[in-house]
């Protein structure tokens, strides 16, 4: 053992240390331990965010939508060009209109998303919820039938007082088209074989799903109305350079729109929050940090007389800093090990059991999401050691150059 190694175990032994000085240790190693916990799992439910939400969004309007000023009736150009690039996996065509639903005493605005049947489970796994006696979705929305069969989203469903257990069912809907002008009923009647969960709560109170040919009845348009396609990639990051490359292909009558401009305010607001909530808690770390020298100064000036005998021996000035560096570094990384562990801890808790509840009007999600990441609690650890270790070393380089002859005076 070297003699700071031997040194710095002597002056920071726990049995050596006064009772104020040890219970200032143990407040400062609490206070890092706190710190730190709190910044992994702030960070851990923020990133669990931002992968829900990504998650979501690639799941509901796929990694590229092709979309058409004014709609289009012609799909071949397009399909053309979809099959000649390979790293689209899979491609479906969509159309929207809208409405207002009545069901269940309630009347919501609704966006029906027609969706072609048989490419649609090419680009969306988003989990679809059925009765016994429909087993697919082929069964529940014939792909040609032109019946007003709908599959409703788990928000809207609750808005119209419907579970999975109650279907088959029927809602009335408000169809804007030229029935009214015929004196018909405007109101249709709509027949809900089906409840979809997206895991967004904005499009499951929204959104409706049903077959094409069905919609265009229903909307009475032409048999190849379409709003735009779908596209899933083998990977979702070159979406951006794949859209630059369909609206030069396509002009500008055309837009390619990337997933990360979809919704692109909540990957904002998310990130944005990272970084704000990352340096909060990492000024509270670096104060946390600062009780160090608090603890480093009374033990020094407790041993003020050792420290001046082992000067006057011919223990440099170096060394000494080196002994009390050490020592502060151990409380930090005694602090920073404590409170990895228990971040850790209560983000696998909070990921476990749902302990806190949140608003899914406010925050689009039914339930607190966590990831837990290797490297970030890696890099939080390196953080916070890191700003132990300079408040240390701070503190050390000034206290080490006390006087010799004030400590002799002591001894």
């Amino acid at each position: 053992m070297s003699l700071v190694r031997y040194i710095s175990a002597h002056f920071n032994r726990h049995k050596t240390l006064s009772p104020s000085l040890r219970v200032m240790k143990v407040v400062t190693i609490v206070g890092i331990a706190m710190a730190t916990a709190t910044l992994i799992v702030t960070l851990a439910i923020l990133t669990g965010f931002e992968r829900e939400y990504r998650r979501t969004i690639l799941d509901f309007n796929a990694h590229l939508v092709l979309l058409k000023a004014g709609e289009t009736d012609a799909m071949a150009d397009v399909s053309d060009l979809i099959g000649s690039r390979e790293s689209i996996k899979g491609a479906t065509p969509f159309l929207y209109r809208e409405g207002l639903m009545l069901g269940g005493g309630s009347i919501k605005g609704v966006i029906m998303k027609g969706i072609d049947v048989a490419t649609f489970r090419d680009v969306n796994p988003m989990r679809i919820m059925m009765p016994p006696d429909l087993p697919t979705l082929e069964s529940a929305l014939p792909p040609t039938s032109t019946k007003p069969y709908v599959i409703l989203g788990a928000g809207l469903a609750k808005s119209m007082k419907l579970a999975v257990k109650d279907l088959p069912a029927t809602v009335r809907f408000l169809v804007p088209t030229s029935a009214v002008a015929k004196g018909e009923d405007k109101f249709k009647e709509l027949k809900v074989l089906g409840i979809f969960d997206a895991g967004l709560y904005d499009y499951d109170a929204q959104f409706a799903l049903m077959a094409l040919p069905a919609l265009r009845t229903l909307f009475e348009l032409p048999e190849s109305r379409t709003t735009g396609v779908e596209l899933v990639l083998d990977d979702p990051d070159n979406a951006k350079e794949l859209a630059k490359w369909f609206e030069g292909k396509l002009g500008p009558v055309w837009r390619a729109v990337p997933w990360s401009e979809l919704n692109a305010e909540i990957f904002k607001a998310v990130e944005m929050e990272k970084t704000t909530f990352s340096l909060i808690m990492g000024v509270l770390m670096v104060v946390a940090a600062f009780n160090i020298i608090g603890v480093l100064v009374l033990m020094i000036l407790m041993r003020t007389g050792e420290i001046a005998i082992l000067r006057s021996l011919g223990m440099t000035q170096r060394a000494l800093v080196r002994v009390f560096t050490r020592g502060g570094l151990i409380i930090g990384v005694l602090g920073v090990g404590i409170g990895t562990a228990v971040g850790i801890g209560l983000a696998l808790i909070l990921a476990r059991f749902d302990i806190v509840h949140i608003a899914p009007e406010i925050y689009f999600l039914n339930r607190l999401p966590i990831d837990i990441s290797p490297l970030v609690c890696g890099i939080i650890a390196v953080f916070c050691i890191a700003a132990c270790w300079c408040t240390s070393w701070l503190a050390a380089t000034k206290l080490a150059r006390l006087p010799i002859v004030e400590g002799l005076n002591r001894a």
